[in-house]
């Protein structure tokens, strides 16, 4: 059986302080008090504070125009036509909804409409029907206040703000279907707000690991492409990145030519990812190319690499047997030892083969890192061949038990595999260790 979590604990220590103050109050109606802290509840602290801001904007507009609309119906409607109040009441609705959408906040229309109603209808008939509206205000606001106030409650205990946590995402923070658990996501969110310092390592560029990184709310840079650059998606800036030798680079594109391969190549241009490509060679490749061009800040041009540009990658995806000729051309060439070659399966029938500065790692982009946030520690979780130089930099490695052997041969710790939230649960038990040894 699943266990009973904080949230669930918090809301109903929220509940009864609602009640508590409502005793203390001897007025107003602690019911919506409680149903607004339940629903404030959140997972962190900023998400509740999100919450609450949409219910008290929708708590006033809601309030607002029920008192318009009780005006308007004591003036105009005689009480022996009901059927025009309820006409009124209904036609309200409208600008009610349009008013929540100008606005902005179309999260607020249902509390809005609930709000108005509850006026308009249950209390119409009140002597002072306005103070029913400022007292359900009142009550509203309570339970928002009283759920921030609970969910930013800590228990006192030691927590370890300056070790740099760092997990590479694929077969490690993310399981066998490339997705991360609501689990991991729910308790890294936690601790980052609790001042853990997590960042992610991944080939991938920035905008492809955009939805990841905003839904756990890394805050620290990136490390992307394998360690070509670092990412602030705070800043939405590259504040690293290493660049191939640009004759270097030319005479790759030259090698691809000759063997009438297409290239995807990358370059940085104030700070948006250009991509510069020729003809398709494969449906692959336009597959590819249909899902990336839309993401944001990436631009990709049909052109000839202009010269003089940073070029960070030069991607290739293909057939295996072209990327074995591209890859053994490339390796008989005199640039080899300048160069990093990367090439593994794409899906069932292509290859991806990416061509790096030799100078581009993950450990040299995690030193990088670690200069910039002035860490005391790093811990490393590994479950790629590509994690092995983190392993080789950081002050303690773990990896993964479904990681691949090549790894694991870096005598690091092994943990659980990448089904079993493992990474998570072991930053967790560091983070809150009372021993840590610098």
């Amino acid at each position: 059986m699943p266990r009973i979590g904080m949230r669930i604990i918090k809301s109903a220590v929220a509940v009864f302080i609602c009640f508590l103050i409502y005793l203390v109050r001897g007025t107003g109606m602690p019911f919506y008090s409680a149903i607004a802290a339940i629903l404030c509840m959140q997972q962190g602290v900023e998400s509740t504070k999100q919450v609450g801001l949409n219910r008290t904007i929708g708590t006033l507009i809601g309030g607002a125009f029920g008192v318009i609309v009780l005006l308007l119906e004591r003036r105009f409607i005689p009480e022996s036509m009901p059927q025009l109040r309820y006409l009124l009441t209904s036609v309200a609705i409208i600008p009610l909804i349009y008013t929540t959408i100008l606005l902005e906040r179309q999260t607020a229309s249902y509390i809005s409409c609930v709000v108005f109603l509850s006026v308009a209808i249950n209390h119409g008939d009140d002597v002072v029907p306005y103070a029913f509206t400022i007292n359900r205000i009142i009550d509203t606001l309570i339970g928002i206040f009283v759920a921030l106030g609970v969910n930013a409650m800590r228990l006192p205990k030691k927590r370890n703000t300056k070790i740099l946590f760092v997990s590479t995402l694929t077969n490690t923070l993310m399981d066998s279907k490339n997705q991360v658990s609501a689990y991991t996501k729910v308790k890294l969110k936690e601790m980052i707000e609790e001042g853990a310092l997590v960042t992610l390592v991944t080939d991938k560029t920035p905008e492809t690991v955009a939805p990841i990184v905003s839904s756990m709310d890394i805050k620290l840079p990136v490390i992307t492409m394998n360690g070509a650059a670092i990412y602030d998606f705070n800043k939405k800036s590259y504040v690293y990145h290493e660049g191939i030798n640009n004759e270097i680079a030319e005479r790759i594109l030259n090698i691809c030519d000759e063997l009438s391969i297409n290239t995807f190549t990358h370059t940085i241009i104030n700070d948006v990812m250009h991509i510069y490509y020729g003809n398709f060679t494969n449906e692959e490749e336009k597959r590819f190319y249909n899902l990336e061009k839309v993401l944001p800040l990436k631009n990709y041009i049909y052109s000839k690499l202009p010269q003089g540009l940073d070029v960070i990658c030069i991607m290739v995806i293909n057939k295996i047997d072209k990327i074995e000729i591209l890859h053994n051309r490339l390796k008989g060439c005199s640039d080899y030892e300048n160069i990093k070659i990367i090439y593994e399966r794409y899906n069932e029938d292509y290859y991806i083969l990416k061509v790096y500065s030799g100078k581009t790692s993950r450990g040299s982009a995690l030193i990088k890192l670690r200069e910039m946030i002035k860490s005391e520690k790093v811990v490393v979780f590994a479950g790629v061949e590509q994690d092995s130089s983190m392993l080789e930099v950081a002050d303690e490695g773990y990896v993964v038990e479904n990681a691949s052997i090549t790894v694991k041969e870096n005598n690091s710790q092994i943990i659980g595999d990448s089904e079993s939230d493992s990474v998570v649960k072991t930053i967790k038990k560091i983070f809150y260790s009372k021993v840590i040894n610098y």
